[in-house]
């Protein structure tokens, strides 16, 4: 079951990058202060979901975009230990 779950979050881990990269949100708002929450069930079922939208805020013309790092930085996530899990799967 625990190989499962670390495809499962790798998936929507990718997932969420894609959605992340296609959001007209996501280029004009920085996103500061978000966070990944992943879920685990009981039953071996996992969510991974961005929350903590509230410091949020509309980019102005010419001021950097910062969600840039911020989807960057979500490709790292999966190099936590779970990811040598997904190699050996």
């Amino acid at each position: 079951m625990t190989s499962k779950i670390y495809k499962d979050i790798y998936y929507q881990l990718g997932m969420i990058e894609e959605a992340a990269k296609r959001s007209s949100i996501c280029k004009s708002h920085n996103m500061i202060g978000t966070s990944i929450l992943i879920i685990l069930g009981s039953d071996g079922k996992c969510k991974v979901k961005v929350i903590d939208f509230a410091r949020s805020y509309k980019l102005e013309d010419g001021e950097g975009k910062h969600n840039f790092k911020y989807i960057t930085n979500m490709k790292f996530l999966p190099n936590l230990s779970f990811r040598k899990n997904i190699g050996k799967i």
